[in-house]
């Protein structure tokens, strides 16, 4: 059975607060550690685009290096966590398949990734597949796992148990969640996704 360690809800309010606690801790981090962070929101400063594109600042700002942009706005550089976006049989990766930038070509826009020890290359037509994987939502993380995970706990509707449990059982060794006790409280006393869903059936 896993044992995780929790340490002490880091207080933030408003999602502004939320995501600069979040890059502050990924920073303390450093380079080098298996890092995933999980937000309930896309959008937002502490959702995924926010979040993942203040991550890659972060990370040139150390590195210094070249950056190739992507049809959705998504700026890559060599050494970036980066997730595919759907099925593709062809290449035996997955909605949700996790990988790192390895080269980018600027010239002929392309991006050269490894996903589970094989390259691939993205050509420009094919960069929509991919975006950044700092950050994550709960349902792109299923399945996926980090030593650390920093929860960015913004007040959502989406919020619940089971969420929580998904969001935090994505870490080996840690979990961190920035938010207010207040929206933890409140997401545990809600009931379950499935039982909140209502399906009607019409027999002819």
């Amino acid at each position: 059975m896993r044992s995780l360690h929790f340490s002490e809800l880091p207080r933030a309010s408003g999602r502004n607060e939320i995501a600069d606690k979040v890059v502050s801790i990924w920073n303390e981090f450093g380079a080098g550690r298996d890092v995933m962070i999980v937000t309930p929101v896309n959008d937002g400063p502490c959702g995924v685009t926010g979040l993942n594109r203040r991550l890659h600042e972060e990370y040139l700002r150390r590195k210094d290096l070249q950056e190739l942009k992507g049809p959705l706005g998504d700026l890559f550089s060599p050494g970036e966590p980066i997730i595919h976006r759907r099925n593709c049989y062809k290449r035996g990766l997955f909605n949700g398949s996790m990988g790192t930038v390895l080269r980018i070509d600027r010239t002929e826009r392309q991006v050269t990734a490894v996903f589970d020890d094989e390259e691939h290359v993205f050509t420009s037509e094919d960069l929509v597949d991919l975006s950044l994987g700092y950050t994550l939502t709960c349902h792109r993380a299923q399945g996926s796992e980090a030593d650390y995970v920093i929860v960015a706990l913004p007040s959502s509707r989406l919020l619940d148990p089971s969420w929580l449990y998904t969001a935090v059982t994505r870490a080996r060794q840690q979990v961190i969640i920035v938010g207010q006790p207040e929206t933890m409280r409140e997401a545990l006393q809600r009931p379950y996704a499935d039982e909140r869903r209502v399906v009607g059936l019409s027999w002819s």
